[in-house]
């Protein structure tokens, strides 16, 4: 029976579960250069919607993830002190 979804292949889900925490690293480092133009919580938007369509491609592995790297991304690179997994304040 037929549900309707296919879920996807294990070579495929891999290539989404590698390339989704890859990409969570290279998109905090693209945001580098705006950080002094808004605070961090604007940045969660590109990480959800990179989590979402890997979540969408890669199945929910994949998301899990892309979703852990994102948030350690996102500490890592846009929250002050920088380069460090701490956050400075609570605000």
């Amino acid at each position: 029976m037929d549900s309707g979804w296919n879920a996807p292949d294990e070579d495929e889900s891999l290539i989404y579960l590698a390339g989704g925490g890859i990409g969570a690293i290279f998109l905090g480092m693209a945001l580098v250069p705006l950080r002094d133009f808004t605070s961090a919580s604007n940045f969660a938007f590109p990480f959800m919607a990179l989590t979402i369509a890997v979540a969408e491609f890669g199945g929910r592995r994949s998301a899990l993830v892309t979703a852990l790297v994102s948030a350690l991304s996102w500490d890592f690179f846009l929250t002050q002190p920088y380069l460090r997994l701490t956050i400075a304040g609570k605000h």
